[in-house]
């Protein structure tokens, strides 16, 4: 046990430092293979390598449409325009909701948490530059809507944590749905409002925002497209996947295909934006097996 803590830490450690994933996983297997009196040889060359090559036969397509989805709702700009809606709609004083909901809206239908971070960041920038919130809160913020309940709990989520378990227990994307409803929003209102508690604890020391060193990053250029269309390949994913029941790569399918029909007009940059998902999906893939 102390071997696979130190091999978890190794591994966040060295992403931290900026070292790629690819060789940073086999590093850590390779420290739990010698603290559990393993020969590391044979370790990394059947242990880990079957693991993982058994793990991307799999999961590998799922991975990829995810990414390459995520990827095309990004550079379309239409999970900009949805975050930027649901933003506008909370305003200015509920500006930590606002962030919230648009993080979890993003992550809940389909898109990859990577690029749901990358979308709504110089939005919750913005925000909270208005609302005058410190961002020392804002990490937490935008993981609380992408990387919580939405991602693990709430019923029918098409994020691959969902969906894992779906063939060991002869479970469906739906399964126990009241459990997950109540920890949902154990997790969600929960973390609400210790977000708020922390901003008021924040705001009466003198913490508020402070301007980051690289201003760029609060400008969001090009247009956005409209939100009722925007939000309609994650509706797809959703319904085709749920209520049709429909496998996910399918239903990953008929969502890309879906953006793509929206944005014929931006044909031109579609093969750009799909190259870079697929090259995505290798580096979650890799982050996934050794978790």
């Amino acid at each position: 046990m102390l071997g696979i803590i130190l091999g978890l830490i190794v591994l966040m450690v060295l992403a931290f430092m900026g070292w790629s994933i690819i060789w940073v996983a086999p590093i850590a297997a390779g420290v739990v293979a010698l603290t559990g009196g393993l020969d590391l040889l044979d370790a990394y060359t059947n242990t880990y390598m079957s693991g993982f090559v058994g793990f991307a036969k799999k999961w590998f397509p799922v991975f990829m449409l995810s990414a390459i989805f995520g990827k095309l709702m990004e550079d379309t700009g239409m999970a900009r325009s949805i975050a930027v809606s649901l933003s506008k709609l909370m305003g200015t004083k509920r500006a930590i909701l606002g962030v919230l909901l648009s993080s979890a809206v993003l992550t809940y239908g389909g898109i990859s948490l990577f690029v749901v971070v990358f979308a709504v960041y110089p939005l919750a920038l913005s925000l909270f530059r208005e609302a005058n919130i410190s961002r020392k809160l804002l990490p937490a913020t935008i993981a609380l809507g992408a990387f919580t309940f939405t991602m693990t709990a709430l019923p029918g989520t098409p994020q691959i944590q969902n969906l894992i378990p779906i063939p060991y227990f002869q479970t469906d994307a739906m399964a126990a749905p009241i459990m997950g409803i109540v920890s949902a929003l154990i997790m969600g209102i929960g973390g609400y409002y210790y977000l708020i508690w922390r901003q008021k604890q924040m705001s009466a020391k003198g913490e508020n925002y402070v301007e980051p060193k690289d201003n760029s990053i609060l400008k969001v250029e090009g247009s956005a497209p409209n939100v009722f269309l925007s939000i309609l390949p994650l509706l797809t994913v959703l319904i085709t996947l749920n209520v049709l029941e429909w496998d996910i790569v399918i239903a990953l399918l008929a969502g890309i295909l879906l953006i793509l029909i929206l944005n014929i007009t931006k044909i031109k940059g579609f093969v750009k934006s799909i190259n870079a998902g697929a090259a995505g999906s290798i580096t979650a893939l890799l982050i996934q097996v050794r978790l």
